[in-house]
């Protein structure tokens, strides 16, 4: 999202001096590339802990990393946690 300001001038009053384009948030860049595969590798943990005899809870963590790509480094981090019932 951007912001630009625009001023008109009165004849009447003194003029405004403008003032510089604002920028919120992070800035972004993006780029199309088709056919092409990119390389990485995953790794994770995970448990399972009965807490009643018929019900157990679950926590998962996933790690997965690309290769480097145009000097951009991808990282993800992926918790997960979950509550299971066995009829």
């Amino acid at each position: 999202m951007s912001y630009t300001r625009i001023d008109v001038p009165d004849s009447a009053s003194p003029p405004i001096t403008p003032i510089a384009t604002f920028n919120f948030g992070p800035t972004s860049r993006s780029e199309t590339i088709n056919n092409r595969v990119f390389f990485g590798y995953t790794a994770g943990l995970g448990i399972d802990i009965a807490v009643l005899p018929n019900v157990f809870v679950r926590a998962e963590w996933e790690y997965v990393q690309f290769k480097t790509f145009q000097d951009v480094n991808l990282h993800l981090n992926t918790v997960r946690a979950g509550v299971g019932v066995r009829f």
